[in-house]
């Protein structure tokens, strides 16, 4: 009963011990106070080899998991952060797309699309992982806005918005980054959606607007 008693003090004081470390962090002022010589000495936990290294540990553990989350790439709302940029063209172009209920049944509302700008790059970070083109490949990213205007939280897919056409008329979808996104009422989404291409296809023909409806336009660009 002895032993069990000293054991629960023993990391009873640890736990005192980093909280009060914890507390001290947001006030450098502290520190020396919890870091002198008398407070090590006359601290049950230090005296415990066991829970010595316990500490050590667990402050390598927390440190580590800090210093991996503050160096992790930032991304916003489905949008990674490029590794490497690479040329860009302003497109500029602007869309509706009609709201259809779960039936098919268009509500008399839009969400306005603007695709900003396409890039060309050969890395980029896509949920956080970073993604390198193959040899003799290149990324093609369309950055695009989605604007809901309604009080309705809306489930939109970007994918269906482009299609990249070949030299032979084929088109095709998306590779990378084709999820549906969600965007809250009365607020604006930037997203993206990505192709897989040729590093020696310059210049690009996409079909953008509702590829399903009648609302689309071709447009070609060199970059």
């Amino acid at each position: 009963m002895t032993s069990i008693a000293k054991n629960q003090s023993v990391f009873s004081q640890g736990y005192l011990f980093l909280g009060r470390f914890s507390t001290a962090g947001a006030n450098f002022r502290n520190l020396p106070k919890i870091f002198s010589i008398g407070n090590f000495k006359n601290n049950p936990v230090f005296k415990s080899r066991k829970v010595m290294v316990g500490l050590v540990v667990l402050i390598l553990v927390v440190g580590g998991f800090w210093l991996y989350k503050s160096k992790s790439p930032s991304s916003i709302a489905g949008e990674a952060t490029y590794i490497a940029e690479g040329p860009q063209v302003t497109i500029g172009k602007k869309f509706n797309i009609a709201i259809r209920d779960s039936e098919g049944t268009d509500t008399g509302s839009a969400l306005s699309v603007n695709t900003t700008h396409l890039e060309r790059t050969e890395k980029v970070l896509y949920q956080g992982k970073p993604l390198v083109a193959k040899s003799g490949k290149d990324f093609l990213v369309i950055n695009l806005e989605v604007e809901n205007s309604t009080n309705d939280r809306l489930t939109v897919r970007p994918v269906d918005f482009y299609r990249l056409i070949d030299d032979s008329g084929k088109s095709y979808a998306a590779d990378i980054q084709t999820e549906d996104v969600k965007v809250q009422a009365q607020s604006s989404k930037k997203t993206r959606v990505i192709y897989i291409i040729g590093d020696n296809q310059k210049n690009i023909k996409l079909v953008i607007g509702e590829i399903r409806g009648e609302n689309k336009e071709t447009i070609e660009v060199a970059i």
